[in-house]
């Protein structure tokens, strides 16, 4: 399996050598025809100033300038300085001076029957067109109007050759030089790639080996904190995900130690007394007190496992809901009498602040019972004996917030970003397996509502919760 590492060098230099072939072949043709317009361009500026030249003379000597012998020493003192080949042809085609080496023209007179010949003399425009010599050489010719003045006649044609075989040479001399200077930029490259690849993949590297350490078990392993852009982010979920596999492994393990309490004593508690009544340690007429016991006990387990898979099936959504619309007073009034009698066990005061008017929120009213039911609970197990617990209702612009207070030692700091966590007990709690308040949760947020802990401002512990859809309840019209 390649490695990320050596997935990126191979990547960059493939993509580093695409750019240089790339860059070497459009050189190469954009170099020749470079070089074949410069040829052009210069066969053009000789040939004009040559015609320039040939104009007077033309117009002075006429088609003597073929016989005189001073003309033709000028013609090829001119073609050597030029390093070029060239005819001149009067209007009929006729040759009057020539500079022609035998590969290139066979035929000088056959000029005359040429299209670019015609066309100059024609059009009075110069012609620029690829030629092909005696012995099949490419070529590059102009054919050039020799013309006095404006308006006046054409005394005829310079035609000028030059072979491209110097132009392809001097292109595939600096393609040469071109490929020599890509094989170098290549092997740059692949050093290159190779440092950057190293410097790239380190973090992933890295990182990778930090999923594989995690994966193995050994959560206290963090990044560090070294990174930075995406590598920085990615460095720091992992972080948050290691922390959440710590907090989950302790909650797991938590969860092992209150569920083998809570269900190990009770268990004991069975066995111990079913074990006295069946060897007849317990008397016939003394059993109903730990045949009551065991029938609690027995409860008990039952409702620990009812709140786990109540939790369970809430968390996975299969928890159906049917809602309807409630009177909020109703509400308060039927969990306050549900707690009634086990708070005058303990002379503990319960107040109802009720919603005014008859304000009603579309809920599924067992459910929320549950909830108000689960606060009264935990109110109730930490105000002191003679102490106070209130429920309120404080209605809002399209919500209403269903408050639970007591007077006890209320919720330290660090507690109340946790309280409604699974199998989270508070440093003074008594009894309970953390579960009541996280089932709060789970009930109001699928009303969509929220729901949260502070300390009361005149002390003690305050829970609230949201029902956002409510509505005042409307008259009876019959």
């Amino acid at each position: 399996m390649r490695t990320i590492r050596t997935q990126l060098t191979l990547s960059y230099v493939g993509l580093a050598a695409l750019i240089i072939l790339t860059t070497f072949l459009l050189l190469g043709g954009l170099l020749r025809s470079y070089l074949l317009a410069e040829a052009r361009a210069s066969l053009l500026s000789r040939g004009q100033n040559m015609a320039r030249m040939l104009t007077m003379e033309m117009l002075a000597r006429g088609p003597r300038m073929r016989h005189d012998e001073g003309i033709q020493s000028w013609i090829r003192i001119t073609a050597a300085a030029a390093d070029v080949d060239f005819i001149v042809l009067a209007p009929s085609g006729e040759p009057v001076a020539y500079s022609l080496s035998p590969a290139i023209l066979e035929d000088p007179v056959a000029l005359a029957d040429e299209g670019p010949f015609r066309s100059a003399l024609e059009s009075g425009e110069v012609q620029s067109v690829d030629w092909t010599g005696a012995a099949g050489d490419p070529m590059v010719a102009v054919f050039v109007p020799i013309i006095a003045r404006a308006g006046e006649d054409i005394q005829g044609v310079v035609a000028l050759f030059q072979p491209v075989g110097a132009v392809t040479e001097a292109a595939n001399d600096l393609r040469n030089i071109v490929l020599q200077t890509s094989a170098l930029a290549l092997v740059l490259a692949i050093g290159a790639g190779l440092i950057l690849a190293r410097r790239i993949s380190r973090p992933a590297e890295e990182l990778s080996d930090l999923a594989r350490t995690l994966g193995r078990g050994e959560l206290h392993h963090r990044s560090g904190g070294k990174y930075a852009g995406e590598f920085a982010q990615l460095a720091e979920q992992m972080d948050e995900m290691a922390e959440q596999l710590e907090e989950l492994l302790r909650s797991r393990t938590l969860f092992a130690a209150l569920i083998s309490h809570e269900i190990r004593t009770p268990i004991t508690t069975v066995r111990g007394f079913t074990q006295a009544i069946k060897d007849g340690v317990v008397a016939p007429g003394d059993q109903e007190p730990y045949l009551q016991t065991i029938l609690e006990e027995t409860r008990r387990i039952e409702r620990l496992l009812g709140d786990l898979l109540q939790l369970e099936r809430l968390e996975a959504g299969q928890l159906p809901l049917e809602p309807d619309w409630v009177a909020v007073s109703d509400l308060l009034d039927d969990a306050a009498e549900r707690l009634a009698p086990r708070a005058r066990e303990r002379n503990v005061n319960v107040e109802v602040a009720r919603a005014p008017g008859d304000l009603e929120a579309w809920v599924d009213g067992e459910r929320i019972a549950q909830v108000l039911g689960n606060l009264l609970d935990n109110a109730l197990r930490h105000a002191p004996d003679g102490g106070r617990i209130r429920i309120a209702a404080h209605p809002g612009d399209d919500e209403v917030l269903l408050a639970v207070s007591d007077d006890g030692p209320g919720f330290r700091e660090e507690e109340m970003s946790r309280v409604f966590d699974r199998f989270y007990r508070a440093s003074h709690s008594e009894g309970g397996v953390g579960l009541g308040l996280a089932i709060s949760r789970e009930i109001v947020e699928r009303h969509g509502g929220s729901i949260r802990a502070s300390n009361a401002p005149g002390g003690g512990a305050r829970v609230e919760f949201s029902l956002p859809r409510v509505r005042n309840r409307p008259r009876n019209t019959t």
